[in-house]
């Protein structure tokens, strides 16, 4: 039953069914989860918890934060990644040859620009 399931993931997960090169899909979101994943949301976990007189701009993010502490905040950047990478694919298989490389590449570059604003505000630069 497990050997089942984890094919029928695995082929739903699948980009045969679509034109996208996997090793650039991937490369995209590797961007992605380095720019916006990991440097957006280390640089945000910094302020929040090092920098008093900066307060989160994002109202969603500034919430989960409220609510939830570290957890909230992880789980709204892991929520967006997420549905970004579901409209992603599933653009892919309808076939659209743009949005499945564009949502990461924009996430990525998105989240660079977050990190290097957060940077700035962290050492007190901005």
């Amino acid at each position: 039953m497990t050997q089942t399931r984890r094919h029928g993931v695995a082929r739903l997960l699948s980009l045969e069914a679509t034109h996208l090169s996997p090793n650039r899909f991937y490369w995209a979101w590797i961007f992605a989860t380095a720019g916006y994943g990991v440097g957006d949301t280390v640089t945000t976990v910094a302020i929040v918890w090092f920098v008093p007189w900066v307060a989160e701009s994002n109202p969603v993010v500034a919430g989960g934060v409220a609510t939830f502490g570290l957890a909230g905040l992880v789980a709204v950047k892991l929520g967006a990644m997420l549905a970004c990478l579901a409209i992603a694919h599933h653009s892919a298989l309808a076939g659209d040859r743009l949005l499945p490389y564009f949502l990461p590449v924009g996430l990525g570059l998105f989240g660079t620009l977050v990190t290097a604003w957060n940077l700035l505000l962290l050492f007190g630069l901005a």
